[in-house]
């Protein structure tokens, strides 16, 4: 495949047979995308240092096992080829063969030779994952410690004085010090000269205010997360082109759909748009250039309209407000809310439902009517009871619908409430329900579910607008303080939320 910025070419090997014959690997670790990014706390009075590491040739110099080399093999050239380019006689291949005839005779000018790779080749299913290990090896050989790297799978950390993302050979450094930013550099600098890695210097970039990663662009003054400028560009003149002459294959509209997405990730919300678009980009015959649906055009145009929201603010406060909602269909909503500390807001935030975290309030007595039932995941024991959460909304649902699409309409009521004040503008907020399908649409920001659309498209809109980043919490029915007044029971004597 051709490198960008050149007449360069990349060699990827057709993994897929190997790959399914293959143990299955496991995801790598620690792996950074847009999505971990968002977990940043810049500085808002820009002293923020980036820097960036990005190896050369990374998969040429990763060795493989001896075991595992003879499987992932390149196309056959025959041995008088070999040898002559060799300049060796053809006896004296037989060092270099992981299986052949035991008697060199055999060999003939037209012998098949398949060579082999003695690294872990682009194309395998195990090689990102090969990869990803051995750059935080080299962290760790840096001494530099893997508990302040922020990614999609793992809790940030909480000082974030100096921070790192790994994506597979590329290191991002973000630090609060110059002296200290110096330093990391230098010694992940040796660390890559003591073990060999080949360094792009050309791509080095050395607490500066600003730098591009894993097709993000990310500034320190002001503190902005954003899409990569140019890929943009490519992306919005190819959705013009697309509305002037609607005509594509749904190969073509899969890769603009992937880009999009990418990008997406910075704002989930927008995520919602897209719908059609899918269901075009899975016809059968891929490689066909045909009409392409006035829906899925218009998908792309609204993108293109709300492209300007992608770049988002990572300097944003916490809210110190954490809000609970809850739907019954035997009443209606109810939205509870509770004024904690910001480093208690903090704590959950790190927390996420995909790990399986969920939250468990304070309880007097835990033989309660409300006790605690068996629950899978992690709980996050708070110091808070219901007692201290304040009943904001308690209203009758006005027309009997599906549990789910109730518990998406309280979260649109929670920020519809939220948007009542300026406080709340442009936060990171922490909002608990304790309904999964509900939880999992909003904190993807889309859901294939034709009940859920039009609500997460009202929701969409409210968290763009008001410039919020929302973390969504499970909290089971039993803990949550939303359940009471979404049934109509409201304690007057509950603490002020204010």
């Amino acid at each position: 495949m051709g490198k960008p910025g050149g007449d360069r070419l990349r060699p990827i090997l057709s993994g897929d047979k190997i790959s399914l014959g293959a143990t299955r690997p496991p995801k790598p670790r620690l792996l950074a995308n847009p999505a971990a990014f968002l977990d940043l706390e810049a500085p808002s009075d820009g002293q923020w240092f980036l820097s960036k590491r990005d190896a050369s040739s990374y998969f040429d110099v990763l060795r493989a096992p001896r075991e595992a080399q003879p499987w992932c093999c390149f196309p056959p050239v025959r041995a008088g080829k070999l040898a002559s380019e060799m300049r060796i006689p053809l006896f004296s291949l037989k060092p270099f063969l992981f299986h052949g005839p035991a008697d060199t005779d055999a060999i003939t000018v037209n012998t098949l030779f398949y060579p082999g790779s003695t690294s872990w080749p682009m194309g395998f299913a195990w090689s990102s994952a090969a990869a990803q290990d051995c750059t935080l090896g080299l962290l760790q050989a840096a001494d530099f410690p893997l508990r302040q790297l922020v990614a999609e799978n793992t809790p940030a950390p909480t000082d974030q004085a100096r921070v790192a993302a790994v994506a597979t050979d590329d290191v991002m450094f973000f630090h609060k010090d110059r002296g200290v930013a110096e330093a990391d550099l230098r010694s992940y600098d040796q660390a890559l000269r003591d073990h060999g890695v080949p360094r792009a210097q050309h791509k080095d970039i050395s607490a500066c205010d600003r730098m591009v990663a894993i097709g993000c662009e990310i500034r320190a003054s002001p503190p902005t997360l954003g899409p990569e400028p140019n890929r943009l560009g490519r992306l919005l003149l190819a959705i013009r082109e697309l509305a002037c002459l609607p005509r594509a294959s749904p190969r073509c509209v899969w890769s603009m759909l992937g880009t999009a997405q990418w990008f997406v990730i910075l704002a989930r919300p927008i995520f919602s748009i897209f719908e059609h678009a899918y269901g075009f980009v899975r016809l059968e015959d891929q490689h066909t250039v045909v009409d392409v649906p006035r829906r899925v055009v218009a998908e792309f145009l609204h993108f293109a309209a709300l492209s300007p929201l992608l770049i988002t603010a990572l300097d944003r406060p916490f809210s110190h407000t954490i809000i609970a909602t809850d739907a019954a269909p035997e009443f209606g909503f109810g939205v509870s809310v509770c004024n904690a500390p910001i480093g208690l807001v903090r704590q959950l935030a790190r927390k996420s439902e995909k790990r399986g975290d969920y939250v468990r309030l304070h309880r007097a007595s835990p033989d309660g009517p409300d006790a605690e039932r068996p629950r899978i995941g992690t709980p996050v024991r708070l110091g808070i009871g219901k007692r201290h959460f304040h009943s904001v909304i308690s209203c009758r649902a006005r027309h009997f619908e599906h549990s789910g699409s109730l518990e998406l309409k309280a979260v649109l009521l929670a920020f519809r409430w939220l948007a009542r004040s300026s406080k709340f503008h442009s936060r990171r907020l922490v909002m608990l329900i304790d309904a999964k399908a509900a939880l999992c649409a909003c904190a993807k920001g889309r859901s294939g579910s034709p009940v859920f659309r039009k609500t997460l498209l009202r929701i969409a809109a409210f968290t763009l607008s008001l410039s919020l980043l929302p973390r969504f919490l499970y909290i089971p029915s039993e803990d949550n303080p939303a359940d009471d007044p979404s049934r109509g029971v409201t304690d007057r004597s509950s603490a002020p939320w204010w």
